[in-house]
């Protein structure tokens, strides 16, 4: 009978815990994020631009590479950190838009990236703003494969469908 009753309690537990059903995760709400670090100042600008390009390499190519100009490399490092209002979601934004421009982007698009038992959850917003979540769930969008090259699943009109499953 105790093992009837230990058996039947563990099979309740397993089919009960929220590993095995899944758990949803959608894209943040960017009005909702906050900028966690501060923008580099132009002087640290100048000393980061310093010491990993030397001193500017092609200031008039016309498509210019990270080294080639003061301005490209301003343009690629001028970021500060922002997370979620949760804090499950972060990433490096640009400092070359006003905060409240970029709180105003709405969701595009998800993508998907699995490496060395990590899943890499990144949400997608207008202007190139990307937030991530890393988890060692393995996770999936509807319609995509992980790890595949291909098109991103875009989020429609709805911002709310950018949703992924992670179990």
């Amino acid at each position: 009978m105790t093992r009837t009753i230990l058996a039947l309690a563990a099979a309740l537990f397993v089919t009960a815990s929220p590993a095995m059903a899944g758990t949803e995760y959608a894209c943040p709400d960017l009005s909702q994020a906050k900028q966690v670090a501060n923008c580099p100042s132009e002087a640290e600008l100048k000393q980061m631009f310093r010491s990993t390009c030397g001193g500017e390499n092609a200031p008039d190519a016309k498509e210019p590479e990270l080294c080639d100009a003061f301005a490209e490399f301003k343009r690629q490092k001028n970021n500060a950190l922002w997370e979620s209002a949760d804090g499950e979601f972060m990433g490096y934004v640009t400092c070359n838009r006003p905060a409240a421009e970029i709180k105003k982007g709405m969701a595009a698009g998800i993508g998907l990236g699995r490496r060395a038992g990590m899943t890499k959850v990144t949400c997608i917003y207008d202007g190139d703003v990307r937030l991530s979540m890393r988890t060692r769930q393995a996770c999936t969008v509807p319609g995509m494969e992980v790890g595949k090259r291909g098109p991103m699943p875009t989020c429609g009109p709805d911002p709310a469908s950018c949703k992924v499953t992670c179990e």
